[in-house]
């Protein structure tokens, strides 16, 4: 099974890519299939894949589910 985890967009990178925070980690994620994303967005990834733009609270409610989870 695999889990969407939304991700903010903290930079753009070039060969539509962007740096994204996940948890306090910085990683390196393609925008392939969201190409109009930019700086501040919430995604949603899947191995290292951003698959969706959605919005903040969308975000919230996904990462306290997460959170509750542990």
């Amino acid at each position: 099974m695999c889990f969407a985890i939304p991700v903010q967009v903290k930079k753009l990178l070039p060969d539509e890519q962007a740096e994204v925070e996940q948890n306090d980690k910085t990683l390196v994620v393609s925008l392939k299939l969201v190409p109009k994303a930019k700086r501040g967005d919430w995604l949603l990834t899947q191995a290292n894949l951003a698959t969706e733009k959605i919005s903040a609270a969308e975000a919230k409610e996904v990462l306290d589910y997460f959170n509750k989870a542990k």
